[in-house]
């Protein structure tokens, strides 16, 4: 397996205003396994690679994902970040396939001004006032389920665009974040974008989403995550 190790710009960790510290990127595609890393870090980076770097299987087995988390977090605890919890998984980066959906009659483009309640708690007039792209699917004039882009669209918005979605509780297994999503992906083609959408390896229910939006995997992904400390 081609392993590519790619020292990043460090200087987060030594200042005083940063607030987020990623010392450890892996990400696993077709092409083998690059790893991004702070010089600080190489250490505990070569020692990774040398336990877990036979396979793709071992660099993202959970005993992988574990043994990063204790000592990259040591290594960020030293520095004055706390372990971001949701470094405790590796992650899977699904391509959405662009194609012609028939869309729930449920399902509208948000502009951010409705009189809806919405019950996903989504900064839609933010995101809709900043040029984000929001479907959501209304149930009794409130919001049941929502799908956005994860970043503004405009001329120069690169051509692969994230999408996130969430549903209400109460409104789950409907398929109505599919349907936001389906939406807001045949829009996103219609404006020469692509789709994609990222989940925990171990959160089955958005894996089950991503494949029923003909999501193909891409690659596959740790990260190494730390807070500032209060």
């Amino acid at each position: 397996m081609k392993i590519t190790l790619i020292c990043r710009d460090e200087s987060w960790l030594h200042d005083d205003n940063a607030d987020v510290a990623v010392p450890f990127e892996l990400t696993a595609d077709a092409e083998g396994v690059t790893i991004q890393y702070y010089p600080a870090a190489q250490d505990i980076t070569d020692e990774f690679v040398r336990i877990f770097g036979e396979n793709e299987a071992s660099i993202l087995s959970k005993s992988a994902v574990a043994w990063a988390c204790e000592h990259f977090g040591a290594f960020l605890a030293d520095h004055g970040f706390s372990l971001s919890p949701d470094s405790e998984d590796y992650y899977i980066n699904y391509t959405l396939l662009a194609e012609k959906r028939e869309i729930s009659a449920e399902v509208c483009r948000l502009t951010g001004d409705e009189p809806y309640l919405d019950l996903t708690e989504t900064d839609i007039s933010g995101l809709c006032g900043d040029r984000y792209i929001v479907y959501a699917a209304v149930v009794d004039n409130k919001i049941a389920a929502v799908a956005n882009t994860g970043e503004p669209i405009f001329e120069d918005t690169p051509e692969a665009v994230e999408i996130g979605v969430d549903t209400a509780e109460a409104y789950r297994g409907r398929g109505l974040a599919k349907a936001c999503a389906a939406a807001l992906i045949s829009e996103l083609a219609e404006l020469g974008h692509s789709a994609f959408y990222e989940c925990a390896s171990g959160n089955t229910a958005s894996m089950a989403l991503a494949k029923s939006l003909g999501g193909v995997v891409a690659c596959k992904k740790i990260y190494i995550v730390g807070f500032k400390d209060e």
